[in-house]
């Protein structure tokens, strides 16, 4: 039986691993000695159905059913750690809820489960699937692996079900550093990209500029499209109150100086700025002192 044919509704109707095909059924350690070696870090295996996966190779802490966590995250943690270690991403799928909202069971994939609803398909709800969906190398082929997770007594949440063979191969050693689970824009990062944006030095150049400080791309702890991302982010955090930020922060200038900070501005019906003066203790006392004024235009050269 091939696992790329209906085995995932079964799995989301039923959790019982009793029900399940024999092909996602959890390998038996005697079965491994049948598969190739593929590298270092994983087996390849081909199963009764024809279907070949991949199980991952000397990992030290391994799920396994009947595992205990005190919580879902700890789970979750705990799941993410085995998938960074074996090569692999994980995304959290549907989950059952008790009526007093606390969380009954849920799921944990392999990012690589389920597939990409193409335009004019139908997607798992039922509804047709408008949204052209972007070009992307990384795409869903179906993977079978995951973890459920269910409430027992208490606050106690234990491994009901536990499916290893992944049917794509894993990240490599010097893949691994790019995986979603390595990768996070400290605060570092943030503070160096924002110091970046200051001087109009976008997120792409600044990646690359760090890249240049650390010795190497991998040295990074990001992508570019992590930087890209964290500059979308911050731009939707301020929004529409651009203007706003920087009259307080003239306000605040021209309260921390007793006055010495000057600026206007004006606005128009519809409330937005159109217009916006400022000068510095500096330059108000070389006014007095010289008598001139120097304008700078600020658009200048900006557009080719």
């Amino acid at each position: 039986m091939d696992l790329n044919s209906g085995f995932g509704d079964k799995i989301a109707q039923n959790f019982d691993a009793n029900t399940l095909p024999m092909d996602v059924v959890a390998i038996e350690d005697d079965d491994l000695s049948l598969g190739e070696v593929d590298d270092l870090s994983s087996r390849k295996y081909v199963s009764p159905g024809s279907t070949t996966y991949w199980l991952p190779c000397m990992v030290d802490s391994k799920p396994n059913v009947g595992k205990s966590f005190r919580s879902i995250d700890e789970a979750a943690h705990f799941y993410v750690d085995y998938g960074r270690s074996c090569g692999f991403d994980i995304r959290r799928g549907s989950e059952k809820r008790y009526r007093d909202g606390r969380i009954q069971s849920t799921r944990f994939h392999c990012s690589r489960e389920g597939f990409y609803s193409k335009n004019g398909e139908k997607n798992d709800d039922g509804s047709f699937c408008s949204k052209q969906k972007r070009k992307s190398m990384f795409t869903r082929c179906g993977c079978p692996a995951m973890i459920v997770v269910k409430h027992t007594k208490g606050s106690i949440y234990e491994i009901t079900l536990f499916i290893e063979q992944h049917n794509h191969r894993f990240a490599s050693a010097d893949g691994k550093k790019f995986l979603k689970a390595n990768r996070s824009m400290t605060v570092a990062h943030q503070n160096f990209a924002f110091d970046c944006s200051k001087v109009r030095i976008g997120p792409a150049r600044a990646f690359g500029l760090m890249k240049e400080f650390v010795g190497g791309y991998d040295q990074i702890g990001a992508t570019v499209v992590d930087f890209k991302n964290w500059n979308r982010d911050l731009k939707n955090i301020i929004g529409n109150a651009d203007a706003q930020v920087i009259l307080n922060k003239f306000q605040s200038l021209k309260d921390s100086s007793n006055g010495r900070f000057y600026y206007e501005h004006d606005v128009d019906e519809s409330g937005k700025l159109t217009k916006l003066f400022w000068a510095d203790c500096v330059g108000r006392r070389n006014y007095d002192v010289f008598g001139d004024v120097i304008s700078v235009d600020a658009t200048f050269s900006t557009n080719k």
